[in-house]
């Protein structure tokens, strides 16, 4: 009850008269009306009484309002108070966030094994008021045998813990070298190969790929938050859940490939059970710069049930029709027997026979899946990296790209040529000039091995997309005619803007049972073959793991075939994923830098070069490029005792203090040491800045109108007159690292900062990612490597056909 209830009741005992009055309406009725005129009374002094309260309430506006200067005062003070937290929250817009590093990847994959010597996984933050300048071993006050010595044995003294947490930073990792001109000038060099012995080194401190004094390659959780949020886990689907109604086998008695209709599936194409069928050649037709696009098909050659197929025939098209209808097509590459390769294997066998070589020449499988780090293959594909740890698979863990996109990378791999280098000598976007490079399968071929080269996705083909391609097949047995025919005429299913499925497979299983078929019918010689993946890795981080196991089972399928026993194998990629989501974060921008890299030894090569697999394991946390995997390719055809002329094993021009990683690479490589510019080196630690500082800003400036004159001076100013020039919108992130420059003379020293920003450009919102030297003493500012493109721009750049230019362009709305 409230107190307006006990005043009511208090005030109507008071009103009772001392006679009994129950029976009388008339007092009935006036009670009634004293207690309703008292109760609104009391109902009118609890209103006035509340508003009463208000009124004197200091949060309340009306109370507010007749204070203005109070109200000025608070709004001035929240208004300095928010603007200091904005400012802190910038400059240290990612150093309170804790960052996981993990010592092992192992530790990701259920059930994969763990080396024993493994750190625990350690939990460290960078220290905000830390100084860039000191991040050197000898700066921190250790050396590096002090730092191996305690992660080997899993204990540190407490001073010298204490020294590892407080100066070694782990967060904002991801690193940056100094271009080429600044180490000319630098009192950095190329350490000397030292001498190893057969004992393995510590390995790195927990939260590092790399650690040495040149190179600290930071290693990231896959399962951060930031990452995690744009990623989801896809299940396999098949193309088809019927099976096809005809096969193709190779008869090896015959040598001949047998084109047979499966009759137990007969039903499931026809109710009659009556087939008319018939297959047709595809054959390579285009001319000029369409050479490599253009492909016929041959007239349809009618068979029934079994037929075989003539050794001149690569591709095939199989029809069928029941009831006056097609109710089939499928495709078939094919590898036929060839006068040619025959003849070759021939000569060079007798040549080992000469030599009383017993076993033959090893061979050489490359299969590549495009555009994924070492990072996401455990976090997308646990199964397949699970299988490479748990079966002897050798990792190069510090595997660093040298280049932007997946020809450039490539290109190093396979010629051991920069992008510049080969613009010069056999630039692709000229006629024949790729049928000139020096690619390393025609060593192999001269050198007696069987060729071979596919990639799925015909339209972004590495040597095809915005490129003129091959003039003449570059292999022996060359998969692209097969593609341009079979994306062509067969059912196509799209996934993430590319053909996931064609026909009865998805366009990856084209590309990687062309190497089983490599593998089956040259069992016993040599082959050399490079396949390579775009389809369900390209444009999507989460798309590759839907191919876990299927991936794992190629893996699997080469071991139950004996392939292994024989073959040197690279499982590799050329990047990580270069735009997206997941490319803003700071994992992505170092996953872009960091591809997986994993390679095979066959038991037979273990056992004769020891040395091998002590190399393999030494190098598995150093820092390696695709030049390192040229001169790999290289080392393995000395092996085979064939090569008379030493020059076609000469070192890289691109990367001369590049070599074969079967031999143990210097721990004190420098990106500079290994051909890879600043841009795309991991090996700096680095700090992040207020991005919207006037430094920052102003480079960011200057960044553009870098763009815009590349765009306005390409092909002597093609693009000028096609292309928006673009305008400053805003900073997205910034990033700075210090160091010393040597003088010329080497008496003095001066400082220079290196800058990288990420910032977004009008119009289209164009993301861009950039890297520059600024010297404040010369006032010099340098941008080293490419400017990156972080987000897609096909859309904006429609009227721009080259490369070089394209991820620079918004055109103008006219040319559309």
């Amino acid at each position: 009850m409230t107190d307006s209830d006990d005043d009511l009741t208090l005030l109507l005992d008071n009103t009772k008269p001392n006679i009994d009055t129950t029976d009388d309406p008339t007092y009935k009725n006036t009670k009634k009306k004293k207690r309703n005129k008292l109760c609104e009374d009391i109902n009118r002094n609890v209103v006035q009484e509340r508003r009463l309260s208000l009124s004197r309430n200091p949060f309340k506006l009306r109370y507010l309002w007749k204070r203005k200067p109070i109200i000025y005062l608070l709004a001035i003070l929240l208004l300095v108070f928010l603007v200091n937290l904005t400012i802190n929250r910038d400059v240290d817009e990612h150093e309170d966030d804790s960052l996981y590093f993990i010592s092992n990847l192992h530790s990701h994959v259920p059930g994969m094994k763990v080396l024993k010597n493994l750190t625990s996984l350690l939990k460290v933050k960078l220290n905000k008021k830390q100084d860039v300048t000191t991040l050197t071993p000898t700066k921190i006050g250790l050396t590096e045998a002090q730092i191996a010595t305690a992660a080997s044995k899993k204990r540190v003294d407490k001073n010298l813990k204490t020294k590892l947490l407080k100066e070694t930073p782990t967060l904002n990792s991801t690193s940056l070298s100094l271009s080429s001109d600044f180490y000319a000038n630098s009192s950095f060099s190329a350490t000397p190969l030292e001498s190893f012995n057969n004992t393995l080194p510590s390995p790195p401190p927990t939260g590092y790929l790399v650690w040495s004094e040149y190179c600290k390659m930071p290693n990231l959780d896959p399962y951060l938050p930031e990452v995690m949020k744009n990623f989801r886990r896809e299940k396999y689907k098949p193309c088809k859940l019927i099976s096809p109604l005809t096969r193709v086998d190779f008869n090896r008695t015959t040598k001949r490939y047998t084109l047979s209709v499966d009759q137990e599936v007969i039903p499931a194409y026809s109710k009659t059970g009556k087939l008319d069928c018939c297959y047709q050649s595809i054959v390579r037709n285009g001319t000029g710069e369409k050479v490599d696009r253009v492909v016929s098909l041959s007239e349809c050659m009618s068979f029934v049930d079994k037929t075989s197929l003539s050794p001149t025939i690569d591709n095939i098209l199989v029809r069928c029709r029941s009831n006056n209808r097609q109710v089939y097509i499928n495709g078939y590459p094919l590898m036929p027997e060839r006068k040619e390769i025959r003849q070759r294997l021939e000569t060079w066998k007798k040549y080992d026979d000469q030599r009383k070589r017993k076993e033959k020449a090893p061979s050489v499988l490359m299969l590549g899946i495009d555009s994924i780090s070492r990072v996401n293959l455990v976090r997308a594909m646990p199964k397949t990296a699970k299988y490479l740890y748990d079966n002897e698979w050798f990792e190069m863990s510090g595997f660093n790209k040298i280049d932007d996109n997946t020809f450039p990378n490539l290109m190093a791999v396979l010629t051991g040529m920069n992008r510049s280098t080969v613009m010069q000598k056999c630039s692709p976007y000229k006629l024949e000039a790729l049928d000139n490079c020096d690619f390393i399968w025609k060593t192999f071929r001269d050198h007696g091995y069987v060729t071979a080269y596919a990639e799925d996705e015909a339209s972004i083909n590495t040597f095809n997309y915005l490129k003129v391609g091959f003039t003449q097949p570059p292999v022996d047995y060359y998969l692209r005619p097969f593609l341009l025919g079979a994306e062509k005429h067969l059912e196509t299913k799209l996934k993430s803007s590319l053909i996931d499925c064609l026909g009865y497979k998805h366009s990856a299983d084209f590309v990687f049972d062309y190497a089983v078929e490599l593998a089956k019918r040259y069992k016993n010689e040599s082959y050399f073959g490079l396949f390579w993946a775009n389809t369900f890795s390209h444009n999507d981080i989460s798309d590759c793991s839907a191919m876990d196991e299927h991936i794992m089972n190629y893996l699997k399928k080469f071991k139950q075939m004996g392939t292994l026993e024989d073959t040197i194998v690279v499982f590799f990629s050329d990047h990580g994923m270069r735009f997206g989501p997941i490319r803003k974060t700071h994992s992505g921008h170092l996953e872009e830098r960091l591809p997986f890299v994993f390679l095979w030894l066959p038991p037979n090569l273990k056992q004769n070069y020891p040395s091998f697999v002590n190399a393999l394991n030494v190098n598995k946390n150093r820092l390696t490029n695709p030049y390192d995997t040229h001169m790999t390719l290289k080392h393995i055809l000395r092996l085979t005792g064939r090569v008379q002329n030493e020059t076609v094993l000469n070192k890289s021009d691109a990367c001369p203090k590049c070599q074969s990683l079967l031999e143990p690479v210097p721990q004190n490589r420098s990106c500079l040491d290994v051909a890879i510019e600043a841009h795309w080196c991991t090996c700096l630690l680095y700090e992040s800045i207020y991005k919207n500082s006037k430094t920052v800003v102003n480079l960011t400036h200057l960044l553009i109108d870098y763009i815009n004159d590349y765009v306005a001076n390409f092909h002597n100013g093609t693009l000028a007159k096609m292309c928006v020039p673009l305008a400053y919108d805003s900073v997205e992130s910034a990033y700075r690292t210090t160091q010393l420059q040597m003088s010329d003379d080497g008496k003095s020293t001066s400082t220079i900062n290196i800058y990288r920003v990420t910032f977004y450009t009008k119009p289209n919102k164009g993301l861009f990612e950039a890297t520059a030297i600024y010297d404040p003493v010369e006032n010099y500012l340098k941008v080293t490597g490419e400017i990156s493109r972080l987000n897609k721009y096909s859309a904006d750049s429609e009227c721009v056909s080259d490369g070089g230019a394209k991820k620079y362009c918004s055109c103008h709305k006219k040319i559309f």
